[in-house]
């Protein structure tokens, strides 16, 4: 049903992972979370322990290959025919946010959106 694509470039997801795995499973859909690392960075080997989840792959490319080219591997990739692409920076702030996005996944469907940023930073 859902694939569940990230990709990383040197940044620590386990939370993230964790917080998707936990909220697919009680959702208890068919579902893959495929994190990608663009390339071999120092946090890679923190976010190997994802690859030992149930339904989830860790993928680490052997160079870095760059934004479009690592969401397009991970969308060829994916075994499911609805695709959820998140940041490797993103966080949940929902407990329910996939049980929430779940009935949009439809026929030919695109959802765009879901972002939240701090009021308080400043990013020129």
């Amino acid at each position: 049903m859902l694939s569940i694509l990230i990709p990383v470039y040197n940044y620590s997801i386990l939370r993230l992972v964790t917080d998707l795995h936990h909220q697919a499973l009680e959702a208890m859909i068919d579902f893959e979370i495929i994190v990608m690392e663009d390339g071999e960075m120092p946090l890679t080997k923190v976010n190997a322990v994802i690859g030992k989840f149930d339904h989830c792959q860790h993928i680490v490319l052997p160079q870095n290959i760059g934004r479009s080219a690592i969401r397009n591997k991970l969308a060829d990739t994916a075994k499911y025919e609805h695709l959820l692409f998140m940041d490797g920076d993103a966080e949940l702030f929902l407990p329910n946010y996939l049980s929430k996005y779940i009935p949009f996944c439809k026929e030919e469907c695109v959802v765009i959106g879901g972002t939240a940023y701090d009021s308080k930073e400043h990013n020129p």
